[in-house]
């Protein structure tokens, strides 16, 4: 079973409490993670330029591309070591927003849900 550090979900900033970083384990670290990936910029982290999204490419969040960024999506969420299978998947876009939905299984047997927002 995994181990992550515990990122929140309204400013993406670490959680510490008394002065001590939080962890999650099991299906909550496999959700922290898919969720840096999917808010990662592509080349941003120098240990892994294939890690991310092309979020700035022009592709990403232009005018009514679900069907073309749906395939980049679920396939950056397959990388994680511990997703097993993407049981369901949904892109809506809005303008320049992006919504995300998703339900995977991972390799220990846990159904997780995502639901992520992207504005461009």
């Amino acid at each position: 079973m995994s181990l992550s550090l515990h990122i929140d979900a309204i400013d993406y900033d670490f959680r510490v409490i008394a002065g001590r970083l939080q962890l999650v384990t099991g299906p909550d670290a496999v959700a922290e993670r898919l969720r840096v990936r999917l808010h990662a910029y592509l080349g941003e982290w120098f240990l892994d330029r294939t890690f991310g999204l092309p979020w700035y490419d022009g592709e990403m969040l232009g005018a009514s591309n679900s069907r073309l960024i749906s395939p980049l999506i679920r396939r950056e969420i397959l990388k994680d070591p511990e997703v097993e299978a993407v049981l369901a998947f949904a892109v809506s876009q809005s303008g320049r927003q992006l919504s995300i939905q998703a339900t995977v299984r991972t390799t220990h047997g846990d159904t997780l849900s995502l639901s992520e927002a992207f504005n461009g």
